[in-house]
């Protein structure tokens, strides 16, 4: 059985537009493969805020080379396929993300250096879906995106998609209409697999 690691950095929980298009990718994998899901949800999760400490106690676990502590790490390293849910929010997505990413990236687990200084990833993921809604237009602006896109590549993830609903606070638009079409190129996507 494979491992499908969905990492939900949605708010709102019962009205998330993003969460309702991740959940109908997350299903349409499921479907298409044998999954182990794992759901974190990070606004249930206990992550850290980076500060002074939280650095001092990760480089001692790291120069002693404990890294059973890293579960975040390791779950990602050790996911067949990755999902990651985030509203656009201001430029980007929300806070909460940023510090599992921070998290995650573990030299020595994630990704590591060679004598020249080049950074090798270690996740065997070969696809990650990043899926995104935005209220307005945001496709001059999506850094979101173009940070999870560049993690993916440090970590040794090689294909990365995104999946962006926009527009969708726009007067008169159709929620429900945009979200079928991203559904159907969701379906698409997976199809060319």
């Amino acid at each position: 059985m494979e491992k499908l690691l969905f990492i939900d950095s949605c708010f709102f929980r019962d009205r998330s537009r993003t969460e309702k298009l991740a959940t109908y990718l997350v299903d349409e994998l499921k479907k298409k493969g044998n999954y182990e899901v794992k759901h974190v949800v990070l606004e249930d999760d206990s992550l850290q805020t980076v500060s002074t400490p939280y650095f001092d106690e990760r480089f001692k676990k790291i120069t002693d080379g404990d890294m059973e502590d890293f579960t975040r790490a390791n779950d990602l390293v050790n996911a067949d396929i990755v999902v990651i849910a985030a509203p656009y929010w201001d430029f980007s997505f929300p806070s909460l993300l940023k510090q599992w990413i921070e998290d995650i990236s573990v030299n020595g687990i994630c990704f590591s250096y060679d004598e020249y200084g080049q950074s090798h990833g270690h996740c065997k993921a070969k696809r990650l879906f990043y899926v995104s809604t935005s209220g307005g237009d945001v496709s001059s602006c999506d850094f979101g995106y173009m940070e999870i896109k560049a993690l993916a590549e440090r970590i040794g993830i090689k294909n990365s998609y995104e999946i962006l609903a926009q527009n969708l606070d726009i007067v008169g638009n159709d929620v429900n209409k945009i979200l079928d079409e991203k559904k159907k190129e969701i379906d698409i996507l997976l199809a060319s697999f």
